[in-house]
């Protein structure tokens, strides 16, 4: 165990450029490291599900892309795959590591069918230019990880 929370400290001290993915990471192997059984959770109510996966989708429009156009058009094309219409807040507010753990922990106790729905928005907003680069692809395997969804490696230039 001890082994494995080093390796945890060094990949976030050498990542720095990956700031979201090394906490997301982090928090998932020390939860999975945790000697606590974790009680089962009640599913969440479907409202609440679906502002989560909004919430999610707009969170990874704005982790990647830059410009308002670019995020517009994420959501959108997340909205076309999932028919969840996601609204992205102006600045960075979207993307607080606070706010993606809220959500994470909303979706994780949700079926099997709405954590899919959840996840495909991730993947149409993070591929919304067209591209996704290997930290977007890695965020988007982690996220899946974390929702109990997981992905194979995806190949950078590869279509989701």
């Amino acid at each position: 165990r001890k082994a494995c929370e080093g390796i945890i400290d060094a990949l976030q001290s050498l990542a720095k450029s990956l700031e979201l993915f090394t906490l997301l990471a982090a928090r998932q192997l020390k939860s999975k490291l945790s000697e606590k059984a974790e009680l089962p959770q009640k599913k969440p109510a479907s409202s609440f599900v679906l502002e989560a996966s909004r919430a999610l989708t707009a969170a990874f429009a704005c982790y990647a892309h830059s410009d308002s156009a670019a995020r517009s058009a994420a959501v959108k094309a997340a909205g076309e795959v999932t028919g969840i219409t996601a609204v992205v807040m102006p600045g960075n507010d979207n993307t607080s590591i606070e706010q993606i753990t809220a959500i994470l922990d909303i979706l994780r106790p949700a079926t099997t069918d709405e954590r899919t729905v959840a996840l495909k928005g991730c993947c149409a907003a993070a591929a919304g230019d067209g591209y996704i680069s290997v930290e977007e692809a890695e965020l988007v395997r982690l996220v899946a990880l974390i929702l109990d969804l997981p992905l194979p490696p995806i190949l950078p230039g590869q279509k989701m």
